[in-house]
C-alpha cells in the first residue's frame, strides 16, 4: 500500500520537475534568439516610417525594392521599441548603373549609413559600376583602393537602370548599433552621383533585431596578398558569437561559394585557385540567423603600378598591385583620380613579367591618352611621349616571343588632364586573338631583378672606383650600400663611388635593394694592391676581405704580354697584408697584380 501510494506522488514531483526544466529551457532560448522589430522586402511597397517610400522593381526578375535614390538622404524612423541593449541591422544594397567609385574631392561616387545623431556613420564608402575604375568597399572611402565590385554577392543580376546604364551590383550588409532607446532613425545616402538615368542605389530586404550578431575576422590570407597561379590558398576565420552561438562559417571567393564550416578551427584550403582579383569573404552565421562578413581582397598574378604626381614619372610613387593595363579615368576634362593619394594630373609606371603562350611574332599595341613609352627586355618598343587622343592614340611594335618565356615588361603613361585619361595594353600574334594582356600572362616583380651586378675591384691606392647595380621591379625601389656588414652613410642610390681610395677602404661591399613587396642583395668586394720600394726591394700591400684568397703574380709589362709570373698565393688575414718580392733586386721594370681565387 505504501509503495503504490509512493509511486503516485514520486511521479508527480518528477513531473513538476521536468517542467520546471523545460520551462527555463525555453526561457533560455527565447534570452539568446533576438526578436525581429521591423523587416521589410518592399514587395507590399514602404510605409510613412521612410521619409521617401518610393519602390521600384527590377528589371530582372521584376524584384520590388526600395529606391531608386541618387543623392537623396532617405530616413528610417521605428519608434516604440522594446527593452533592448543592442540592435542589429542587415540589408540588401543594390548599386545601380555605372558608378565611378573613388575620385577626385566630390568626383568619387560615395554612399553612406548611419544613425541620426550618431558621433560616426556605419559605413562611408565608394562603389564602382565600372571595370576600368575602383573603389573604397569593402573599406572606407576615402581611405581604402579595391577592384571594381569587390565585397560584391551578385554582378548583372538585376538589370541595372532603364536605359543604357544597365549594369548593377549587389551588397549585403550587417551592422550592430550600441542602442538602448525606444526610438531610432537610421538614415541612408548617395553622394557625387550625376543622375538617376545613370547612377542610382536602392534597398531590399532589411532586418532589424534586438540582439547582437557574431563577428567574425580573417586570420588568413592577409589582405593584398600576392599569389602566382594556380594558388593553393589558406583561408581561415575567427568567428565569435553574438547574441546566438555560430552555427555556421560559409566561405566565397568574389561570388563564387567555396565551402561551409560547421567546427572551429574554421580553416579550408582553395586549390588552383585561378588569376584574378579575388575577395574573399568569409561569412559568419549564429542559430538565429543572424550574420556577419569579413572580406580580404587579394591578387593572384598581375603587375605593379607605381603612379605618380608628376608628368614625368618622378616623385613619391603610390604603388600597388594592377591586374593589368586597362584603365579609363574619364573623359573630356572630367578626369578623376587613378588612385588615393594622386590628383587626375599624374604618370605611372607598370612593370612585371608577360608570358606569351606561343612562339611567334606578336604585336604589341598601346592605346592611351596620352604619352606612352613600352619596354620589354629594357629594349624599347614603343616612344610616344607626347599629348595625344584618338584616333591617334594607338601605337603598335611587332617582336617575336618564345611560348613560356618570362620576359621583362615595362610601360609608362602620363595624363595632361585635358581631353580624357585612358590606358591599355592589348597583344596578337597568329594564334593570339587582339585581347588586353591578361592578368594569367602577367607576374608581378615582387623582390627586385638584378640585370647587372655590380664589379669587384682590385685597384691602387688613389684610384677611384664605381659599384653599381642595375635593377628591374617597382619605380619605389630603395637601396643601401653596406661594407663589411655595416651601412654607410648616404649611400642610397642605385650606384656607389669611391674616390682617392686607400688601404681602408678594402673590404666586401653589399647593396640592399627594397621595395615595399619585397628586397634582395648583391655582393662585390674591393681590394687594394700598393707597391713602394724597401730598400732595393719592391714591398707589396695588399688589404681586402678577410679570409679572401689572391694569386699574386709580376710581369715586365704593363698588359702582361710578356705573361704573368706567379710569386705567391696570399690569404687575407689582416689588413693590410705585407709581401715582399726578394727578386725584385734583378729586374729593371716589374708589374704586379693579385687575382682573386676560390
Amino acid at each position: 500500500m505504501r509503495n503504490s501510494i509512493n509511486r503516485p506522488i514520486s511521479f508527480k514531483f518528477v513531473s513538476a520537475f521536468v517542467a520546471c526544466v523545460v520551462a527555463s529551457c525555453q526561457l533560455s532560448l527565447r534570452a539568446q534568439n533576438p526578436s525581429i522589430l521591423y523587416s521589410n522586402n518592399f514587395e507590399a511597397g514602404a510605409g510613412s516610417e521612410w521619409s521617401i517610400p518610393r519602390t521600384g522593381t527590377t528589371p530582372i526578375g521584376s524584384r520590388r525594392f526600395l529606391g531608386v535614390f541618387g543623392n537623396e538622404t532617405n530616413r528610417l524612423l521605428l519608434t516604440n521599441l522594446s527593452t533592448h541593449t543592442n540592435l542589429y541591422i542587415s540589408f540588401d544594397l543594390f548599386v545601380l548603373g555605372d558608378w565611378r567609385g573613388y575620385g577626385t574631392g566630390g568626383g568619387a561616387h560615395r554612399w553612406n549609413c548611419g544613425v541620426v545623431g550618431a558621433p560616426k556613420s556605419l559605413l562611408t564608402t565608394s562603389f564602382s559600376g565600372e571595370i576600368e575604375r575602383r573603389q573604397s568597399f569593402p573599406g572606407t572611402h576615402p581611405n581604402d583602393d579595391n577592384y571594381y565590385a569587390s565585397g560584391a554577392v551578385a554582378i548583372n543580376s538585376l538589370g541595372g537602370l532603364s536605359g543604357a546604364a544597365s549594369q548593377d551590383t549587389t551588397y549585403q550588409l550587417s551592422f550592430d548599433v550600441p542602442h538602448n532607446s525606444d526610438i531610432i532613425a537610421f538614415e541612408f545616402s548617395g553622394a557625387g552621383l550625376t543622375d538617376l538615368a545613370n547612377e542610382g542605389w536602392g534597398i531590399d530586404n532589411i532586418v532589424i533585431s534586438d540582439g547582437a550578431g557574431p563577428q567574425i575576422s580573417v586570420t588568413a590570407p592577409s589582405p593584398q596578398q600576392y599569389f602566382s597561379s594556380p594558388a593553393q590558398i589558406l583561408i581561415q576565420g575567427d568567428a565569435r558569437p553574438g547574441t546566438s552561438p555560430i552555427q555556421a562559417v560559409e566561405v566565397y571567393a568574389n561570388q563564387t561559394f567555396l565551402a561551409m564550416l560547421t567546427d572551429a578551427p574554421f580553416m579550408f584550403v582553395w586549390t588552383n585557385a585561378p588569376a584574378g582579383e579575388h575577395t574573399i569573404r568569409v561569412r559568419a552565421k549564429d542559430s538565429s540567423g543572424l550574420w556577419r562578413d569579413a572580406f580580404v581582397p587579394i591578387h593572384i598574378n598581375g603587375m605593379i603600378g607605381d603612379y605618380f604626381p608628376a608628368l614625368n614619372v618622378s616623385g613619391k610613387a603610390v604603388s600597388r598591385l594592377d591586374p593589368c593595363i586597362n584603365y579609363r579615368w574619364g573623359d573630356g576634362n572630367n578626369v578623376h583620380a587613378p588612385i588615393l593619394g594622386v590628383d587626375n594630373t599624374f604618370s605611372i609606371q607598370w612593370t612585371g613579367l608577360m608570358q606569351p603562350r606561343y612562339s611567334e611574332v606578336y604585336t604589341l599595341s598601346t592605346d592611351t591618352d596620352d604619352g606612352t613609352r613600352l619596354w620589354v627586355d629594357d629594349v624599347l618598343l614603343i616612344d610616344q611621349w607626347h599629348g595625344q587622343t584618338s584616333p591617334n592614340a594607338v601605337h603598335s611594335a611587332t617582336i617575336a616571343l618564345q611560348a613560356g618565356r618570362l620576359y621583362r615588361l615595362r610601360m609608362t603613361y602620363f595624363n595632361d588632364h585635358c581631353c580624357g585619361a585612358w590606358a591599355r595594353l592589348y597583344w596578337a600574334s597568329t594564334s593570339q586573338t587582339k585581347e588586353i594582356i591578361p592578368q594569367s600572362q602577367l607576374q608581378p616583380v615582387l623582390t627586385p631583378i638584378i640585370t647587372s651586378l655590380p664589379i669587384g675591384y682590385v685597384t691602387g691606392p688613389r684610384s677611384t672606383v664605381r659599384f653599381a647595380v642595375g635593377v628591374f621591379g617597382s619605380a619605389n625601389t630603395s637601396f643601401q650600400w653596406t661594407k663589411n656588414g655595416v651601412g654607410i652613410s648616404r649611400a642610397t642610390n642605385s650606384s656607389l663611388v669611391i674616390s682617392n681610395v686607400g688601404y681602408a677602404d678594402a673590404g666586401v661591399y653589399s647593396a640592399l635593394i627594397y621595395d615595399q613587396f619585397g628586397n634582395t642583395n648583391v655582393t662585390t668586394s674591393l681590394s687594394v694592391l700598393g707597391i713602394n720600394m724597401v730598400g732595393a726591394k719592391a714591398q707589396l700591400t695588399l688589404a681586402g676581405p678577410m679570409g679572401a684568397h689572391f694569386h699574386v703574380q709580376c710581369s715586365s709589362d704593363a698588359t702582361g704580354v710578356s705573361g704573368w709570373k706567379s710569386l705567391t698565393n696570399c690569404t687575407v688575414s689582416a689588413n693590410p697584408s705585407v709581401f715582399i718580392d726578394s727578386e725584385s733586386t734583378n729586374a729593371l721594370t716589374r708589374f704586379y697584380r693579385a687575382v682573386p681565387t676560390p
